[in-house]
């Protein structure tokens, strides 16, 4: 585990957990984040996987990729 322990958890996780929900095994060195998500009420359930996906890549100045 990386940091020092703050309730139990090590500070990177504990920084984290605002928007992030974190799951580490220190047993096996391996950990899974999940990024928690806005509600976009004006994106339809349907569409909601490509305006995420193509809001990531404008993000990261990658578009036209899609």
């Amino acid at each position: 585990m990386v940091g020092s322990a703050r309730n139990g958890l090590p500070s990177w996780i504990t920084a984290a957990v605002a928007k992030r929900e974190v799951f580490a095994d220190p047993a096996r060195d391996e950990s899974l984040i999940f990024e928690l998500l806005d509600m976009k009420c004006d994106v339809a359930d349907e569409g909601s996987a490509v305006w995420f996906l193509q809001d990531l890549a404008t993000e990261q100045d990658a578009e036209g990729g899609m």
